[in-house]
């Protein structure tokens, strides 16, 4: 390490090797100016030899009064960290992971009504305008004034169901669709103008082309290059694969 000659202390016994930039080694060292650390230093030592009660403090290690010395040596070292600026690396709070929200989405809330029924709401959260979050199992239309917004810091500004009660929600509703698409599936055949059909007793394939009476189907179909024609009650007939599936 490369040193240029020692530089007086605050007290007329102490000396300090000066150390230029280069010579310094890496570590929290480098987080500060020279500036910065020759101010520290010389906050220190006044500060810990006037409670120890010490005029000057001996540097040299093979020194008698080199082992008297270390707690002058280890309050010198303590004032100077607590004197030092906080680097900027250092003063920086680690960013902290945010949990995965794995609930429902958030519905935005604009103003007026509470969007909520009571009868249907279990437990449920809702977001304030001062971007607290609150759970709760309480009725939905105990907080109208806060649902309908005055620019109040408790105005819910977004909300979501964290529980339904039974028979209520999107899973409920969807269940409730459920016996009329079976009903529509169930819904029997009707012929249209136009559906290729045959009889379910068997036969070639015919053509709808009235279908106004379901008891009396006109159908027609190609022999030896005529057009023939023909009725037959709609409870005859079928599609083919080349009509209504």
């Amino acid at each position: 390490m490369s040193t240029t000659p020692a530089t007086p202390g605050p007290y007329s016994g102490t000396s300090i090797p000066a150390t230029t930039p280069a010579a310094r080694p890496p570590g929290l060292a480098e987080a500060f100016t020279d500036a910065q650390l020759q101010a520290a230093i010389d906050a220190a030592f006044p500060h810990a030899t006037d409670k120890l009660l010490y005029a000057c403090i001996d540097a040299d290690p093979l020194s008698t009064s080199w082992d008297c010395d270390a707690p002058a040596r280890l309050a010198i070292a303590r004032a100077f960290l607590a004197t030092l600026p906080k680097p900027a690396e250092a003063s920086a709070e680690p960013e902290q992971a945010k949990p995965a929200d794995d609930g429902p989405p958030w519905i935005p809330h604009d103003g007026g009504p509470c969007p909520l029924k009571d009868e249907e709401v279990e437990e449920w959260e809702y977001r304030l305008r001062n971007d607290g979050v609150m759970k709760t199992k309480d009725l939905p239309i105990r907080l109208a004034i806060y649902w309908q917004h005055d620019n109040h810091p408790h105005d819910i500004i977004a909300y979501r169901v964290i529980k339904w009660k039974p028979g209520h929600g999107p899973q409920a509703a969807s269940k409730a669709d459920e016996p009329v698409q079976a009903e529509a599936k169930a819904q029997p055949w009707t012929p249209r103008p136009g559906d290729v059909v045959r009889l379910k007793s068997g036969g070639h394939g015919m053509t709808v082309v009235n279908a106004d009476d379901l008891d009396a189907v006109m159908v027609s179909w190609s022999h030896d290059n005529a057009a023939q024609f023909a009725a037959y009650p709609a409870a005859c007939l079928t599609p083919t694969q080349e009509g209504q599936p």
